[in-house]
């Protein structure tokens, strides 16, 4: 009896939380531009000496580091259903899922100040996102990062 009636106050509660009465909006479209890092493989050639043959050789040199990219994150949050765009020079050269870009959101929690996810790139690449409601900072955090702030937008409205 108290489990059944903690289960319908619980129920009523978010209900009330999550409805646009409260203020509270579970359905919008993000656009968030910022900075993400990868890891980057650079090749270098020059000629070497080479002491046993006594003469120069080409050499060639793989050197990985981090390059920091600009780009824009999308995501749409519709239903309690969603899914991202992320910036496509952090996308790894195989990534499945891959519907025009977009990956569908998974796990995806929208809170009063946070909105937390993560989407799968691939079985070795499965990033998390967290966006904080109050401020628009949005966080993702895989192999790769990407840092930005995000902010509403209206797909079907031109800006100017």
């Amino acid at each position: 009896m108290h489990r059944t009636l903690l289960t319908a106050a619980i129920s009523a509660l978010s209900a009330i939380w999550m409805s646009p009465a409260s203020g509270q909006t579970t359905s919008f479209d993000l656009i968030c531009p910022g900075i993400g890092e990868r890891l980057e493989a650079h090749q270098s050639y020059g000629f070497k000496w080479d002491r046993k043959r006594h003469e120069y050789t080409d050499r060639s040199d793989i050197q990985y580091d981090n390059t920091q990219i600009e780009g824009s994150a999308q995501i749409e949050i519709h239903d309690g259903q969603g899914r991202i765009r992320p910036p496509k020079r952090l996308l790894p050269p195989l990534a499945s899922g891959d519907h025009d870009g977009w990956w569908d959101l998974r796990e995806l929690k929208i809170g009063a100040d946070r909105i937390t996810a993560s989407y799968r790139l691939n079985a070795l690449n499965q990033p998390t996102v967290d966006i904080d409601r109050r401020s628009g900072h949005i966080r993702i955090v895989g192999i790769e990062t990407f840092e930005g702030s995000c902010s509403a937008f209206d797909p079907d409205k031109k800006r100017f």
